[in-house]
């Protein structure tokens, strides 16, 4: 007989979207749900992301008149994802598919406010089912509405201060190369001046989701207890029933009447996990310091399955003299940039989606040293292009005192500086300037895919993302193999119900986001799909939960 401490209908770990997700499944449906946050802020690595969830057949193609269908988004998965394992069945991928839209529904009619970033392409345009604009986001957002909570939320340490949207980056990244950049930058411009005015906190991306639905959270009197990490699952007579939380200092045990949802994140900066399962460690990881694997290693302490846990959501990393962690997208992607492993060739198409090159940087890495790689630019690229963002035409002298940013007149003096063969990447360099003139890379084919063109500058010809690297100064920068989060853990299945080693659901205990095995095995579809799974995950967890204990009935609000 357990001595219990409090206790409500559910129980949720972890303050991210696929938590707050969950905890807003199970409270609509009519369960008493708390939710438990380790660290001293609330929001997770989803407060400080850029905050897209994919979403196919979300209401906003629909009224925007844009076709998608159930059957294209998994032929889509199909194509990218193939076969995976038992963390990327049909049955989870079909769930994912199928709750996706009901869930953005369900947060707007409890007065979420999506907008669409329709050019935003699928991450591997040219396989059939792939479409634009499949990715929401939050719309603009005013933290005062949180109150004192505003406060507490986990703030990026990386973003400027002012209300951006997800999909306007790419524009901005352009604003002085292209009318439709110039045209995102007054508007971005315009609606901060605008909020300062009326003395609003406006806030767009991560901030807007979690600020957003912790709004939600409040008005359905969710209470989120910070500094409550998770120490142990408490199982009785084959089901978990409760967890053990500690709270300044002591030990509580918590009772969950129907079940625990973990949705706490993955293990990024557990360095010793890392290494067990991964060729890297935690040294260049951009997730939050608390993403310690605490979850993981308490669901495999009862006897649950994992999957994927070589995974990762990679993301090239650049290292700052400031400490940051900055992933690279568009800088790679734009012309005058070219990126080679140790030898002085390239390994990968630059403009690749970045979970796909860091991919490729580490499998290259096998047969060519290319942990670091590097990425090279010309002048030209620096004065047009915002860098890690700064502003094109400004370079901080930091940069270059401290050796984060080389700086040369010649392609050989730079190779000397980087250490790299000087020969080798003259004729690397050369090869490339002349497919770039042509429009046309022979080896990697950038540039030649609608996603590859997002992040490319729309006034270069002919190819957006192919221009030469040829006009000195030129500048190098390592490039790391990174992450934003881990993306395999605790196996789950359609229902989101962590399964034991024999495939079969452990009792009263779900999961969502990082601390699960992706759906998405070890791909990256489109933008927003790790919110995208974790989000919908959890609204499914908390749904299966409420039909069991009889809230809801199952059949219709789960899984079709």
């Amino acid at each position: 007989m357990v001595d219990w401490d409090a206790g409500d209908d559910v129980i949720v770990i972890g303050s991210g979207v696929s938590g707050l997700t969950a905890a807003f499944a199970a409270t609509s449906a009519g369960l008493s749900t708390r939710v438990y946050e380790g660290a001293a802020e609330w929001g997770g690595t989803s407060a400080m992301s850029v905050g897209g969830v994919w979403i196919p057949v979300n209401p906003l193609m629909a009224a925007q008149g844009v076709r998608d269908s159930i059957e294209e988004a998994m032929e889509y998965l199909e194509n990218v994802i193939g076969d995976a394992g038992p963390a990327s069945s049909i049955e989870r991928r079909r769930a994912y598919v199928e709750n996706a839209a009901r869930m953005a529904n369900d947060l707007a009619q409890h007065g979420f406010r999506w907008r669409r970033a329709s050019r935003w392409p699928d991450y591997h345009s040219d396989l059939p089912g792939a479409k634009l604009g499949r990715v929401v986001e939050g719309d603009l957002f005013d933290l005062r509405r949180l109150g004192a909570a505003a406060d507490t939320m986990r703030k990026p340490e990386t973003l400027p201060p002012i209300p951006l949207l997800g999909g306007d980056i790419a524009d901005l990244v352009v604003a002085t190369r292209s009318r439709r950049g110039l045209v995102a930058g007054v508007q971005t411009a315009g609606r901060a001046a605008r909020g300062l005015a009326a003395k609003r906190r406006l806030v767009g991306m991560g901030q807007s989701l979690i600020g957003q639905l912790g709004l939600i959270c409040q008005q359905l009197e969710i209470p989120v207890q910070r500094n409550s990490p998770l120490r142990e699952l408490v199982e009785v007579d084959g089901r978990v029933q409760g967890v053990v939380i500690e709270q300044g200092g002591r030990l509580r045990r918590i009772f969950a009447r129907h079940g625990v949802v973990l949705a706490g994140g993955g293990f990024s900066q557990n360095a010793e996990l890392r290494r067990q399962y991964q060729p890297v460690g935690a040294e260049w990881s951009a997730a939050i310091p608390g993403d310690q694997g605490d979850i993981l290693i308490a669901g495999m302490k009862i006897g649950a399955a994992t999957a994927n846990m070589e995974g990762a959501w990679w993301v090239p990393v650049v290292l700052p003299p400031n400490g940051n962690r900055d992933f690279l997208v568009w800088e790679r992607s734009l012309p005058g940039s070219i990126v080679i492993d140790q030898s002085g060739r390239r390994f990968a198409n630059e403009s690749a989606d970045y979970t796909t090159f860091a991919q490729q940087m580490l499998e290259n890495d096998k047969s060519v040293p290319t942990v670091p790689a590097w990425l090279i630019i010309d002048s030209r690229h620096r004065r047009r292009y915002m860098f890690g963002g700064v502003p094109g035409g400004y370079t901080p002298r930091s940069w270059i005192k401290s050796g984060y940013l080389i700086k040369e007149r010649s392609l050989e003096a730079l190779s000397q500086r980087c250490g790299l063969p000087a020969a080798a990447v003259r004729a690397t360099v050369t090869r490339f300037n002349e497919q770039a003139r042509r429009g046309v890379d022979d080896d990697f084919g950038r540039g030649s895919t609608v996603y590859d063109n997002y992040f490319g500058d729309p006034s270069h010809r002919p190819n957006p993302n192919l221009g030469p690297v040829e006009q000195p100064p030129f500048y190098a920068v390592k490039l790391w193999p990174g992450d934003v989060g881990t993306s395999g853990g605790l196996l789950t299945d359609e229902h989101a119900r962590v399964l034991d080693e024999a495939g079969e659901p452990i009792r009263g205990l779900y999961s969502a986001g990082n601390s699960t095995a992706s759906v998405m095995g070890l791909r990256y579809p489109g933008p927003g799909i790790t919110l995208g799974a974790g989000s919908v995950f959890g609204y499914i967890a908390g749904r299966h939960l409420a039909s069991v204990a009889g809230a809801i009935p199952g059949s219709e609000a789960v899984v079709s």
